[in-house]
């Protein structure tokens, strides 16, 4: 008897030891599961929070280029420079703004101001030179109004030269408000060139038209006249220190710009010469348009305006007539003296009223050949 109460203690010794150590055994996994459930909470709680933080860093990014975004659109010329921004220009204009003289294409005082902008802004700029040699406001009017899907920041307009006194106030408004118009928010500075004359009326019209519509101006005929000889060559033309010249004295004007912080302005609504508003309205007639015959371009349709012809000059004298209902009505010259053909536009000096048929017949094949087409202001 003591032998088996003494071994059933022993058995329920061990069975407690047993039941002890599972017990143990069951709360430390417990405790484990209990401790990696927390872990799992605590990390869901965690990422749900990281999910959050990158969730608000998203939005606030996105926020942030939302707001850059529309800062650039509403941005003046200048004020993308202050920013930091990519900024498009666009010259127009006669024999300087084309770069003639330059040694270089590196060398036009286009590619300077360029290069004076991304050097001192740390932006990339992209010029478009539209400028048309030996050419007047006219011409860069029409080449505006011809341009179609692209947008500028800034218009550089360097044209005069070859205008008359009567003549300029107006083209060179038209030209103004045809940037206005075709451009969303285009910045303007006007170049006052360097003319060999002492009567500055031309600069005066250029000058006052800038100050009405918003444009800054930059003063060249006043910077060179005094001593013009060390930026001219032979020709009359600018030399690399006369274009050099140009981009100094143009990008003067836009630090000055950039430093003020000047904002885009809505410019004048109304023409201030009366004769301006009618060119307002523009049409481009494309050569295939009309019918050909050799040198002769012929087209049937009812014309009242002002007309210009759009061709290209080879070298040398070149000469044209325009037939208004079969007669003849002005006969014209024009003379390249480079070596190479280039672009014209030829404004007809008296209004063009054509009730039945238009035509041109041109001197030569080769003139004919580079014909292009015909601009008409209406005025009827």
């Amino acid at each position: 008897m003591k032998y088996f109460l003494s071994t059933l203690g022993k058995l329920l010794c061990v069975l407690i030891s047993i039941a002890c150590i599972a017990f143990l055994i069951y709360m430390n996994i417990n405790d484990r599961t209990l401790e990696q459930q927390a872990a799992d909470e605590v990390a869901a709680v965690n990422e749900d929070a990281r999910e959050a933080e990158k969730e608000l860093a998203q939005a606030e990014a996105e926020s942030k280029a939302e707001a850059l975004r529309e800062k650039e659109q509403n941005d003046s010329f200048y004020q993308k420079l202050k920013d930091g921004f990519d900024v498009s220009i666009l010259v127009l204009g006669d024999t300087v703004a084309n770069g003639y003289g330059a040694s270089s294409q590196e060398k036009t005082w286009a590619k300077l101001l360029e290069k004076s902008i991304e050097d001192n802004y740390r932006v990339e700029v992209t010029i478009d030179n539209e400028a048309i040699l030996d050419s007047g406001a006219y011409a860069s009017y029409a080449r505006v109004k011809m341009m179609e899907g692209k947008d500028y920041d800034l218009a550089v307009i360097c044209t005069g030269s070859a205008d008359n006194e009567e003549t300029l106030p107006v083209y060179y408004e038209a030209l103004l408000r045809a940037i206005q118009s075709k451009f969303r928010k285009c910045s303007v500075i006007c170049v006052q060139e360097y003319m060999e004359t002492e009567n500055n009326a031309r600069n005066l019209s250029i000058l006052s038209l800038a100050n009405a519509y918003n444009a800054y101006s930059a003063d060249l005929f006043n910077k060179m006249y005094s001593d013009p000889a060390p930026y001219l060559q032979d020709g009359g033309y600018l030399n690399d220190a006369g274009h050099e010249l140009y981009a100094d004295m143009i990008y003067s004007v836009i630090k000055s710009g950039v430093d003020s912080g000047t904002e885009y302005m809505v410019t004048q609504e109304n023409p201030i010469n009366e004769e301006t508003e009618k060119f307002d309205q523009f049409l481009y007639v494309p050569a295939d348009r009309f019918t050909r015959s050799g040198k002769q371009y012929s087209m049937e349709a009812s014309v009242t305006g002002i007309v210009a012809f759009d061709f290209a000059v080879p070298p040398g004298e070149n000469s044209f007539d325009v037939y208004v209902d079969r007669v003849k009505t002005v006969s014209y010259t024009v003379t390249n003296t480079i070596s190479v053909p280039v672009e014209h536009i030829e404004l007809v000096e008296q209004e063009v009223n054509a009730s039945r048929r238009i035509g041109v017949i041109f001197q030569s094949e080769e003139l004919a050949e580079d014909f292009r087409g015909m601009c008409v202001t209406t005025t009827d």
